[in-house]
């Protein structure tokens, strides 16, 4: 005897439960998904902002450490600019033989050289470790590479021309400076006036004079110096003041 079996399935109101139930499933599953995918997305978003001020903070602590190498390095340029102008005035002088122990002096203070080297931890880092694409704040971003832009016309263009003009005086000073009284003029890193008033190499008043002549051009160049390491300077607390502004920074 045949026997049917009915098919409970194939009513229609029970297809419509099936496709409203995997509707519901495949909209659960996808919520699921997206509020994992959003949620990943605002971590790392709210971690990028993190680091973003992380580097911002830790550069505006370079710049304020620049600002003060600056400062000293102004001070120190423009004392020995007072000491070059003191030289000057000796050698030009009919008497100078009488000065010979400043001569001697200031002559050595100017074969010193001092020069601004910048913070860069943090900008290295940001270069290298590709940190620049975390600042999402293109000004910010835009400061950030202009300053190192400016320092770069500080270090080292502008000190390799002084130093080639400090090679030339020094070739004329050794001209008329005995290498005997500089090292008893020199201890501990000081430099101090020699005793007495020691003789010259020499009292040829063309070699004097042509010593005048470079220290001129000495001169000349440690007061650009100071003309691009001032503008720096400015450019530093300018951008200092911007980044306590755009990140509310203390």
């Amino acid at each position: 005897m045949e026997i049917h079996h009915q098919h409970h399935h194939d009513h229609p109101q029970h297809k419509e439960k099936l496709w409203v139930h995997y509707a519901l499933e495949f909209f659960m599953l996808f919520l699921a998904v997206s509020a994992g995918f959003f949620t990943e997305n605002l971590r790392e978003k709210i971690s990028d902002n993190q680091r973003e001020r992380e580097y911002i903070v830790s550069f505006v602590e370079d710049l304020k450490e620049d600002t003060a190498r600056i400062n000293y390095n102004i001070k120190w340029r423009e004392d020995n600019e007072q000491r070059m102008d003191s030289l000057t005035s000796l050698l030009s002088s009919p008497d100078y033989s009488e000065h010979t122990a400043q001569i001697y002096y200031y002559a050595r203070w100017t074969l010193r050289n001092h020069y601004f080297v910048n913070s860069d931890r943090t900008i290295q880092q940001l270069k290298n470790a590709g940190g620049m694409r975390i600042i999402s704040d293109k000004k910010a971003a835009d400061a950030i590479m202009y300053y190192d832009a400016q320092v770069k016309t500080v270090n080292p263009q502008m000190y390799d021309i002084e130093r080639s003009q400090g090679d030339r005086f020094e070739d004329w000073a050794m001209k008329i400076l005995d290498g005997n009284i500089l090292d008893r003029m020199y201890g501990d890193s000081l430099i101090k006036m020699p005793e007495g008033n020691p003789p010259l190499l020499t009292n040829d008043r063309q070699v004097l004079n042509g010593i005048v002549t470079e220290l001129h051009f000495v001169k000349s160049v440690n007061k650009r110096s100071i003309y691009f390491e001032k503008k720096l300077k400015a450019q530093a607390v300018s951008t200092i003041e911007f980044f306590q502004k755009e990140y509310h920074l203390q």
